[in-house]
């Protein structure tokens, strides 16, 4: 297996080889006497390089990485990516071992607890608005499939099941059908 290091260090050499190019053409050797001679001058603890070429050459750097942040990136991106999925199983297993059970304790059981009573009521809720538009009949017994899917879940009957009911708003003899869905 490859370390994340090894595996960008070609590009890292090429990266510093530009910077150090970058620098000297920024620098050069005028700046480098003036700062040499500066500190000799007023002693150890003035700066080697002036503030102007100081900011000049931190602006050169800025640029020399962006460009080759640009050159790069999808090599840059493929190499890192390579070098996660080959270690990918051992992330998972360290992550089993170590992080998976302080998450569960530390943030998944205290959201759970903070929000239980309003989740559950909402889950409630939803399966009580269910069952009253999907499962139940106006009179609060079970539609015909849901009696169907209780009956044959249970295994009470292998029979065809026929469920009759009166007209919610005749009084009349008649048989009423209803759907399984309104």
């Amino acid at each position: 297996m490859h370390s994340v290091h090894q595996a960008v260090e070609p590009l890292e050499n090429e990266l510093v080889g530009r910077l150090a190019k970058r620098a000297w053409s920024t620098i050069g050797v005028p700046s480098l006497i003036g700062g040499t001679l500066r500190q000799a001058a007023k002693g150890e603890d003035e700066p080697l390089l002036s503030e102007k070429a100081s900011n000049d050459l931190r602006a050169a750097l800025e640029q020399e990485i962006l460009s080759f942040w640009k050159e790069h990136r999808a090599e840059i991106i493929t190499v890192v990516k390579n070098v996660i999925d080959e270690q990918r199983p051992d992330f998972e297993a360290a992550f089993q071992e170590r992080w998976s059970g302080e998450l569960y304790d530390r943030v998944v059981m205290p959201a759970w607890l903070q929000a239980q009573a309003t989740v559950m009521e909402s889950i409630e809720a939803y399966v009580n608005d269910f069952a009253k538009r999907r499962l139940l009949n106006h009179e609060g017994g079970p539609r015909l499939l849901f009696a169907y899917i209780l009956r044959s879940y249970l295994n009470i009957s292998v029979a065809p099941l026929l469920i009759f009911s009166p007209t919610p708003d005749d009084d009349s003899d008649q048989v009423h059908y209803q759907p399984l869905l309104p």
